[in-house]
């Protein structure tokens, strides 16, 4: 069974030297990918799930995830899992 992510975010908490880990630009990074992925995880491929990042999206107005993710990754967060989530029909919530 795959963990959650919230069950990543406290494994990852509880793995951090504290005063040795990444800064948190970068945490929330790996946190917000993750999150992406555990919502893409059975409706792609690998190369799909490395083509959605990549691509442009009219929904992102037309730019690709890691652009966004790249540029902010705290306004990245709505849109980003709103676009994933739209992907397999769970829009609500």
């Amino acid at each position: 069974m795959t963990p959650a992510p919230d069950d990543l975010r406290a494994a990852y908490a509880n793995h951090v030297v504290v005063g040795r880990g990444p800064n948190v630009s970068e945490v929330e990074r790996v946190m917000l990918v993750a999150q992406l992925v555990w919502y893409l995880r059975y409706s792609m491929t690998a190369t799909g799930l490395k083509l959605w990042f990549e691509n442009p999206a009219d929904q992102l107005g037309q730019r690709s995830p890691l652009e966004l993710i790249d540029d902010d990754v705290a306004s990245a967060w709505k849109p980003l899992v709103a676009y994933a989530r739209g992907g397999r029909g769970q829009l609500a919530g």
